[in-house]
């Protein structure tokens, strides 16, 4: 089946591996946004259970202990690369096909 522009679309080839692809991309993505939340949230739990002279720095809610920091990176940095490969490789919607 086409478009009206002639390009191909519906579902009659199968499933498209590329767009597995950017389902998986984007799993790991949000595993890696996920793990520095967590770990964001550890940070401030420690940050909360130690007696106030081995506290670490804070201000607005941002602590510069080297768990909160490394949290910070992997929520930043590690899901990045993916979500552009997986928004690259797989459309943002799927034709239905009638």
């Amino acid at each position: 089946m086409t478009n009206s522009t002639g390009a191909l679309c519906g579902g009659e080839g199968g499933v498209d591996t590329r767009w597995l692809a950017a389902i998986g991309f984007s799993c790991v993505a949000s595993c890696g946004a996920a793990t520095g939340l967590v770990m964001q949230k550890l940070a401030h739990n420690i940050q909360q259970s130690l007696p106030e002279e081995d506290k670490a720095w804070e201000s607005n809610g941002i602590i510069c202990s080297p768990l909160w920091v490394c949290g910070c990176l992997v929520l930043v940095f590690l899901p990045m690369p993916f979500d552009l490969v997986a928004l690259t490789l797989g459309a943002l919607s799927r034709p239905v096909s009638a």
